[in-house]
């Protein structure tokens, strides 16, 4: 029956709190960010040292843009609570500007990604982005999931490509990049996190199977106190 309580206050303890203080780091690198502009019509040109980036259809010339951030800082292991990208609007245009926030399938790097050598794209778990109400429209997006992956399996961060719902369509969401001489106007991810909760026991057998001398010790680890106790028989005390 001891046994059984020990169990019991184990999973309750668990259930009750299963991650730990919450951590709240804002990533806004400047011009170290990583991010660049590719278009249809100069295949083989790199713009990322381009103070904006778009997804657009100008007179028949595509451009698309990806986009990136270093979170080795955050531990693999860590339960995201929320992320947040900020893109902050220079000069949207056009009536059919609605574009996606797609995951990347590849790697790439900044300073030699061209139109032709771009990654490919993912439309799972796309994020829309609405048609601009105003030229300077800034824009919030949920990214969540997104980074959720991007953290527990850092090799296969590739970051973003931001491209128009309709490629066929006249119009331009434009952007400040992490080039932007205004460090506020550059690309900024907010990310929250926590440790999930590690529960150990340390139990001492009673000294005879009639006897209700035995121990349990719990140390809890990266949870947020205080701790609620419950014993199979109700009880609450540690």
């Amino acid at each position: 029956m001891r046994l059984k309580k020990y169990i019991m206050l184990l999973m309750v303890v668990f259930a009750i709190n299963v991650s730990g203080q919450v951590t709240t780091v804002t990533f806004q690198p400047g011009g170290p960010g990583i991010d660049a502009m590719v278009t249809s019509t100069a295949t083989t040109t790199n713009y990322s040292a381009s103070t904006t980036f778009q997804a657009s259809n100008v007179s028949g010339t595509k451009s698309r843009s990806l986009l990136n951030f270093d979170l080795t800082s955050i531990p693999s292991h860590a339960i995201i609570t929320s992320a947040e990208l900020t893109l902050f609007g220079s000069a949207h245009s056009g009536t059919a500007n609605a574009s996606y926030l797609r995951k990347n399938t590849a790697s790439w790097t900044e300073s030699t990604v061209t139109w032709t050598n771009a990654p490919a794209t993912s439309t799972v778990g796309q994020v829309s982005l609405a048609q601009s109400s105003s030229s300077t429209q800034n824009y919030t997006l949920d990214v969540k999931s997104f980074v959720q992956e991007m953290v527990n399996i850092p090799g296969a961060n590739y970051g973003w490509t931001l491209i128009k719902q309709d490629e066929a369509t006249n119009g331009s969401l434009i952007f400040w990049s992490s080039d932007a001489l205004a460090d506020e106007a550059q690309p900024k991810l907010v990310v929250s996190y926590c440790m999930p909760m590690t529960v150990q026991a340390y139990m001492t057998p009673a000294t005879g199977s009639s006897n209700a001398d035995g121990g349990l010790n719990i140390t809890v680890l990266n949870g947020v106190s205080p701790y609620t106790y419950l014993w199979s028989d109700g009880s609450t005390g540690k």
